[in-house]
């Protein structure tokens, strides 16, 4: 996902209905986590 290499860990979770989840993981690894990893 980065090439940049970290010292901490992030951990998340949440409950997402089922009939949501591929939508919600769809965003979560392609739009939000890059969107967090580019700031500097």
């Amino acid at each position: 996902m980065s090439d940049k290499k970290g010292t901490g860990l992030m951990m998340v979770w949440v409950d997402v209905p089922s009939e949501h989840e591929d939508e919600f993981n769809h965003w979560y690894n392609e739009e939000h986590l890059p969107e967090l990893l580019s700031i500097p």
